[in-house]
């Protein structure tokens, strides 16, 4: 009753072009008091409803009051397409909240120079190149 999500949205304006660029998902919280050890755990999925990605973070202290809070996606290997975002939320080990598909979002594809991942979008998975060595 206390923790209050007040919006969440793809930060479209921090989004660079190209593939792999970091994703930062703002979050606008409103709390009445103090929280500690907020996990924030969320799964990407992809569209044919694949979960492709799951990563979670721990804040150490949430002071009451309305927040402004970033969780930012460095390395996530996402090939463009489209997206949907399940959030979940926990204060010391115990679960405040489960929500699937709180948030649909694209990568787009612009300034990616590699046709497979255009040509196969988001179905793929992430897309992690390997190198390669002939023994």
């Amino acid at each position: 009753d206390d923790f209050k999500i007040n919006s969440i949205s793809l930060n479209y304006d921090a989004l660079e072009s190209g593939f792999n660029k970091p994703l930062r998902f703002d979050l606008n919280l409103s709390l009445e008091r103090n929280k500690y050890e907020v996990l924030f755990g969320f799964a990407i999925v992809n569209s044919i409803d694949a979960k492709i990605l799951t990563s979670e973070c721990i804040v150490d202290k949430l002071s009451p009051g309305t927040i402004d809070l970033s969780l930012i996606l460095k390395d996530h290997h996402l090939p463009p397409g489209n997206y949907t975002i399940n959030l979940g939320i926990g204060i010391s080990g115990s679960q405040i909240l489960y929500q699937e598909n709180v948030l649909a979002f694209e990568i787009s594809d612009i300034n990616i120079d590699n046709p497979v991942l255009s040509r196969k979008r988001d179905r793929i998975g992430a897309y992690i190149p390997c190198e390669w060595a002939i023994n």
